[in-house]
């Protein structure tokens, strides 16, 4: 998705970005209108791609939230232009969550979410998701199996298996999680 703008004059690493709410405080729309822009319209079409009837990632919504959320976008310059494309988005944060052991004790865990994720549709299947995804594990030292999703999709799931081999999920209420990292 091409931007009216050129990402490299706000942001010093290419072609990834981590965004906190101290980060995202620091980008106020009025002087870095780009950064909200990016993620409200990846947000939308992730939104649009899964057929949510609400949009889950804003710019407003990350920076608001009760607990800390963070955004990896990905992007790039623009070869020719003096404008960025910016390739997709992903969205984490801990969630607090009741799950049961396989002896069905209860026991509490916040292990870290996949809330949104999504690559635009012009550069889908050319490993972008799978380095965007790369990157956050490696930013947020974790393993994918460690990792609980929040409504994975149909895509996500084979996503999962394709690349990191992740085949018995346990589900929890609308959560997935990978048996042996939790369980």
């Amino acid at each position: 998705m091409e931007l009216n703008y050129d990402l490299s004059e706000i942001f010093t690493s290419e072609p990834f970005q981590r965004l906190d709410r101290a980060k995202l405080a620091r980008f106020n729309p009025r002087k870095f209108w780009s950064v909200q822009k990016s993620i409200d319209t990846l947000g939308q079409l992730s939104t649009e791609a899964q057929g949510l009837k609400r949009v889950l990632t804003t710019y407003e919504k990350v920076l608001n939230h009760a607990e800390d959320q963070i955004i990896y976008l990905m992007w790039q310059r623009h070869p020719t232009k003096s404008l960025s494309i910016v390739i997709g988005i992903l969205k984490v944060g801990r969630k607090h969550l009741y799950l049961l052991d396989e002896s069905q004790r209860k026991f509490e865990e916040e292990p870290l979410c996949i809330l949104d994720f999504y690559v635009h549709s012009s550069v889908q299947r050319r490993g972008n998701g799978h380095q965007l995804f790369d990157y956050m594990l490696k930013q947020e030292s974790i393993s994918a199996a460690s990792i609980a999703i929040d409504r994975p999709s149909d895509a996500f799931l084979q996503f999962l298996t394709k690349f990191y081999d992740l085949k018995k999920p346990g589900w929890v209420q609308v959560l997935l999680i990978y048996v042996g990292d939790f369980i």
